[in-house]
């Protein structure tokens, strides 16, 4: 997990994927979290920043940051 510096939050069933897919189509996106469903077939959640905040363990977490700005 990257906690804060959120600008914006969706939900999707596309996994991790989606949410890096949407991080690298935006420019002020620089690093991204997807957070996975406790239902197993249910949606994630997928929280965009607009910064590079330090990385925390979380166990149903995905996080990277937007190479094509780093």
């Amino acid at each position: 997990d990257r906690p804060g510096m959120d600008y914006r939050n969706f939900q999707t069933g596309g996994g991790w994927q989606a949410c890096q897919r949407a991080c690298q189509s935006e420019s002020q996106c620089q690093a991204w979290t997807f957070v996975a469903s406790s239902t197993p077939d249910g949606p994630g959640r997928c929280w965009l920043k607009d910064g590079v905040p330090t990385q925390r363990p979380c166990r149903n977490c995905t996080s990277g940051v937007n190479i094509q700005l780093h």
